[in-house]
């Protein structure tokens, strides 16, 4: 019925696996400024993650709070 719709474990898995690609090389190699980019996307995606689940724990207490 349409195309496949954008999969967050294919880009994740992508992501994950230049980051790490990227990081190995670091100490020992200059980077260029695509794989830079891609380390900054890494450290959003993270922070993303990390702030999805504040938002859902304070989400939870707004709605235990509702039933008090």
């Amino acid at each position: 019925m349409g195309a496949i719709g954008f999969d967050n474990q294919i880009f994740d898995s992508w992501l994950n696996k230049k980051s790490e690609e990227i990081l190995s090389k670091v100490d020992r190699a200059t980077i260029t400024t695509e794989e830079m980019l891609i380390l900054i996307l890494k450290a959003q995606t993270n922070h993303f993650h990390h702030m999805d689940i504040e938002f859902r724990d304070e989400f939870k207490k707004l709605d235990y709070r509702d039933w008090e």
